[in-house]
């Protein structure tokens, strides 16, 4: 039996921290592999700025060479009412590639945090209580608090791991789209495949560098 993470998030675009957040967890956490599942263009809840294809060709280049990554596109076939951390969990285990083994929802402190809140979160016991999670540090979140003062985090406290390491990586896809928007040029922000990627297809109000 082997123990796959995945991981949602829109990659808009892929960041160094998004590659230095799965190879921790992959090591420190002994998972098998790790897929990246990029998140719906048509999400009510996100607002994504390049397209899908540009988003998947990114993560594909991001994780070029390294087999113990993966794209896992499931959300981008899925309408998107029917987008839900519930729903796209439940589908995985039923995919015969994944029958059999052991999966993960790996995710920040901060989406802990509105667990809690029970914004946002459909089924939100059948979540907690289906599937398993590792859940990231976040600067000022204590993940321990969180769990303590919620009455269903605390029923299912033993479906959850988590990781931290000493250095807080704050590479944002935000931040990395303001660079570009104001014309200047993040590139050591992220793999110099993507970079090179946005700047082919003039992405995020890309503006060539001056000689």
């Amino acid at each position: 039996m082997a123990k796959y993470g995945f991981l949602g998030s829109a990659f808009d675009p892929i960041t160094t921290g998004h590659l230095n957040t799965i190879q921790e967890i992959l090591e420190r956490k002994g998972f098998d592999k790790i897929f990246l599942m990029p998140s719906n263009n048509h999400r009510k809840d996100k607002d994504m700025h390049v397209s899908d294809e540009h988003r998947v060709n990114m993560l594909r280049l991001a994780i070029e060479g390294h087999s113990k990554f993966e794209i896992e596109d499931i959300e981008l076939h899925q309408p998107p009412w029917d987008i839900q951390t519930y729903n796209t969990m439940r589908k995985l285990r039923e995919m015969e590639k994944y029958k059999g083994h052991d999966l993960y929802f790996l995710m920040g402190a901060d989406l802990l945090r509105d667990i809690a809140s029970g914004e946002k979160w459909s089924h939100k016991e059948d979540l907690l209580k289906e599937n398993k999670f590792v859940v990231i540090r976040r600067e000022n979140i204590d993940m321990h608090e969180i769990i303590a003062k919620d009455k269903l985090l605390r029923k299912y406290e033993e479906h959850f791991d988590f990781i931290y390491w000493q250095v807080d990586n704050n590479i944002s896809s935000s931040y990395i789209r303001d660079e570009f928007e104001i014309g200047h040029h993040p590139k050591f922000y992220m793999p110099e495949k993507v970079y090179k990627y946005i700047e082919e297809h003039q992405l995020y109000g890309f503006v060539p560098e001056k000689d």
